[in-house]
């Protein structure tokens, strides 16, 4: 999951993900917000909770073979 607004867009899709099992990675360093004290603390304490959090290069080695 990446995107921007990270406090709306990013939360919205990441919450109804969750609630529908899926097996969700956030791209930490592919999502944006204004508001960067809110960013750092939803990739920090939030999405850990919800999903894998990982930036663009740790998820470019998963999707290695």
């Amino acid at each position: 999951l990446t995107g921007g607004s990270t406090e709306i867009g990013v939360s919205s899709s990441a919450y109804a993900a969750r609630d529908l099992d899926y097996n969700l990675v956030i791209v930490s360093d592919a999502c944006t917000s204004a508001k960067t004290d809110v960013h750092e603390q939803l990739m920090r304490e939030v999405y850990p909770r919800l999903a894998r959090v990982r930036n663009t290069i740790q998820v470019l080695e998963m999707l290695k073979p």
